[in-house]
């Protein structure tokens, strides 16, 4: 016999749902290889679209794609594992 139970008591209430979850901004990893940029933000890759540094690599035109075994940018990383704090000189390596 199928038990019938109320709707309200099988989906959660408005009350309950998180307000404050983020849309995961992954991206295909990006690095970059232009001279424009200093050796330390040439050494890393991005893979956040909300990563500040893969942002302006991104708007000057400076993408490449792929890793090329770079490490992964600081910034990506801290927000990879959800701490979304910028500290003065989190640097993009």
């Amino acid at each position: 016999m199928i038990n019938q139970r109320n709707i309200a008591e099988i989906l959660p209430s408005e009350d309950s749902l998180r307000k404050d979850i983020k849309l995961t901004l992954k991206v295909h990893p990006f690095h970059t290889d232009s001279l424009t940029y200093s050796q330390r933000e040439r050494a890393v890759y991005h893979d956040r679209s909300d990563c500040i540094h893969g942002q302006r690599i991104k708007q000057d035109g400076y993408a490449v794609p792929g890793t090329e075994g770079r490490q992964l940018c600081n910034r990506c990383a801290d927000l990879n594992a959800g701490l979304d704090d910028f500290f003065p000189g989190d640097e993009g390596a």
